[in-house]
């Protein structure tokens, strides 16, 4: 029943990871893994090996709060932009998938890993399109840096009526 579990909880957290790894991400594959792994034993341990207290959930509970520590880590401000929200929010989510695998709810558990890969994904595309427009591209410039540079570079770029939305300089 542990290894089922915990088998489980490898998938479903590997999924997720799997997809947050492919986008980019700075939690991936290993940190999605590691959290769902983990809240699946600490939930099991907290059920089984505490028979005699009164509420062997309240381990099990200390998940939430734990992981949204470990969330808040990845949350970062750049300017007037946060990143790192939807990063935090889906190592809170695994965690949660693996509460309820650890509980031994796995249609609450793949039901759940289902609806958050599509809010990592065609959530994502819709969110892209609404907000971009499809005909609209992400352009990338690498130049050696020079006095005046930008300012050129955008009246190039105005002159072939290119709005520029951001710029990010490292």
């Amino acid at each position: 029943d542990i290894l089922v579990k915990l088998t489980i909880s490898l998938l479903l957290g590997g999924l997720i990871g799997f997809e947050r790894e492919s986008s980019g991400r700075p939690a991936g594959l290993r940190t999605h893994l590691l959290v769902c792994i983990g809240s699946t034993l600490i939930t099991i341990v907290s059920i089984n090996g505490f028979p005699f207290t009164a509420d062997p959930a309240r381990v099990a509970a200390q998940i939430v709060s734990g992981v949204g520590f470990l969330g808040a880590g990845t949350i970062m401000k750049e300017g007037v932009n946060i990143k790192g929200l939807t990063t935090a929010a889906s190592l809170w989510v695994v965690a949660a998938i693996g509460l309820a695998i650890g509980t031994g709810n796995y249609f609450a558990a793949i039901i759940t890993t289902a609806f958050v890969m599509i809010a990592l994904t065609f959530v994502r595309q819709m969110n892209i399109n609404v907000m971009h427009g499809a005909h609209q591209k992400r352009f990338i410039f690498t130049a050696k840096n020079h006095p005046g540079l930008l300012g050129v570079l955008g009246m190039i770029l105005g002159e072939y009526d290119i709005n520029i939305e951001s710029v990010q300089l490292k």
